[in-house]
């Protein structure tokens, strides 16, 4: 029983060793977004919104705690959004393209399958810093248009993100990821049945996004 207490401490101190001792990079990740909004009801509504691509930037840490588990803390410029059919009065010839910008927070767990290719998933953070709708013909900023008509936007966005990114040398990373909003980026927007009588629960809007990015990490 002592030897097996023994040995259990050993690995306990071990283990906490290696835990409070983490390896720490720091580095800039870039890629491409393809994103929508989706819109989630009880019934069947006719908005056509479509994915679109868009971009990402920013600033990647990979904290690595052991062989096996690693964090990635990274803060990041994201595009989101969706297109869609233009409206006859605005832009008749061609698509919409809303543009929702944020400040991106994903805080990842990472299990390292080999010493060159780990699976990530964690929640992610989002802040819209502004909003734009753009056609042809111009654009319009859709902070002042929601205020005009009173929509209540929710700027606070959460949801999960998972992927796996593949090491192609040892600073270089390349990775795919998908975010799915678990947060409706409008608040109360009433929903009728084909009756025109309003339900219970409100329309909601999910970001969706999928991610391909390459990161360089600094010695």
């Amino acid at each position: 029983m002592k030897k097996a207490l023994l040995t259990f401490l050993l690995i306990v101190v071990g283990s906490t060793t290696i835990i409070a001792q983490p390896q720490i990079k720091f580095g800039i990740r870039a890629g491409l977004n393809y994103t929508n909004t989706s819109v989630i009801s009880e019934i069947s509504v006719a908005i056509d919104h479509k994915y679109r691509f868009s971009y990402h930037t920013g600033i990647v840490s990979l904290v690595t705690l052991n062989d096996k588990i690693s964090i990635s803390p990274e803060l990041l410029y994201s595009s989101k959004g969706y297109k869609s059919p233009a409206q006859a009065n605005t832009n008749p010839s061609g698509d919409v393209y809303v543009h929702y910008n944020y400040l991106s927070v994903p805080i990842l767990l990472n299990y390292h399958l080999t010493d060159k290719i780990y699976l990530s998933l964690g929640p992610e953070f989002n802040y819209m810093l502004s909003a734009k709708s753009k056609f042809d013909s111009g654009s319009i900023d859709l902070f002042d248009f929601w205020e005009e008509h009173n929509f209540d936007v929710n700027r606070f966005d959460f949801g999960i993100s998972g992927g796996i990114s593949i090491f192609l040398i040892d600073q270089l990373t390349i990775s795919g990821r998908y975010f799915h909003g678990l947060s409706s980026v409008f608040k109360g927007v009433q929903q009728n049945d084909e009756n025109g009588n309003p339900l219970d629960e409100d329309l909601k809007f999910l970001n969706q996004t999928f991610q391909l990015s390459v990161a360089y990490l600094l010695k």
